[in-house]
């Protein structure tokens, strides 16, 4: 049985640039990855099936990822897919898009294809727009509806504090409500400047999140988790995704660990990890 891990993200900035007449929104993030994960399994076996220690959707994306990578390469084969879920729902950290790479990069191990990293991430694309981000797990400077990913250099290490209410938000509702209200559009450019000088005035001054301002009307626990950690002078703090995980950005561990214990008291998924480069 083959195995991999399905590392998590952060979007340490996502601004929405514009929304096509197709309803998709233009992207332009920032995003890491981080040392927290799922774990995917995958051997032969006589029927398509998944296995997870959580319920999960019936078309869900470990399911898509096998079948648009069928489209591409032919198989007839069947896996048998077990996932222990790490990475909450509804949480901005990418799950089950951390997943559906996990699949690909276990199909290929499979099968040992000769295909060119272009390939792959054209199939991550049409199983959902995180795919192909998460299918390279490097930070990244990423474009479109997130299928164009180019490497940012980072100085690390960085470390990142995790923070999520009981309750999530709903991607799909997010957007929605974000063509409703509207959102802030922060300034990347300077975001990597700052990130590649271990600047973390620069980050903070430069991060931001066009879904923040809906998703706090869709979830009023997920502001005041990020007012909390600016008051404990961790200013690098943000939502992640659409919601509902808060993070704080710091070139320190201690800081970190030390305002998670107050956390921890109230919120059952608060966590400290480092960001993968």
């Amino acid at each position: 049985m083959l195995k991999d891990k399905a590392y998590a993200k952060i979007n340490l900035s996502l601004n929405i640039s514009k929304v096509r007449e197709d309803g998709y929104h233009e992207l332009e993030m920032v995003n890491l990855p981080l040392d927290f994960y799922d774990t995917v399994y995958l051997c032969e076996s006589p029927d398509l099936e998944v296995i997870s220690n959580v319920d999960l959707p019936v078309n869900n994306t470990l399911i898509r990822a096998m079948e648009e990578a069928r489209k591409e390469f032919g198989f007839r084969q069947n896996f048998r897919i077990v996932v222990q879920k790490e990475i909450p729902f509804e949480s901005g950290l990418g799950g089950g898009s951390a997943d559906a790479a996990s699949v690909l990069r276990l199909l290929k191990k499979y099968f040992r294809w000769n295909a060119p990293e272009e390939t792959m991430l054209k199939i991550a694309k049409r199983v959902g727009a995180d795919v192909p981000f998460q299918y390279l797990n490097y930070p990244c400077y990423t474009t479109g509806i997130g299928e164009y990913c180019a490497r940012i250099a980072m100085h690390g290490p960085y470390y990142v504090l995790l923070v999520k209410p009981n309750s999530g938000v709903s991607t799909p509702k997010a957007f929605k409500k974000y063509d409703e209200i509207g959102g802030d559009h922060p300034d990347l450019h300077t975001l990597k400047r700052g990130l590649v000088d271990r600047d973390l005035k620069k980050i903070a001054g430069a991060m931001g999140n066009s879904l923040e301002r809906a998703s706090f009307t869709l979830n009023l626990q997920v502001e005041p988790i990020k007012e909390e950690m600016k008051r404990m002078g961790l200013e690098c703090a943000l939502m992640s995704g659409s919601g509902a995980t808060v993070f704080a950005l710091h070139t320190e561990k201690e800081p970190l660990e030390e305002a998670a214990k107050i956390f921890a008291k109230r919120f059952s998924f608060t966590k400290v990890v480092r960001i993968l480069e």
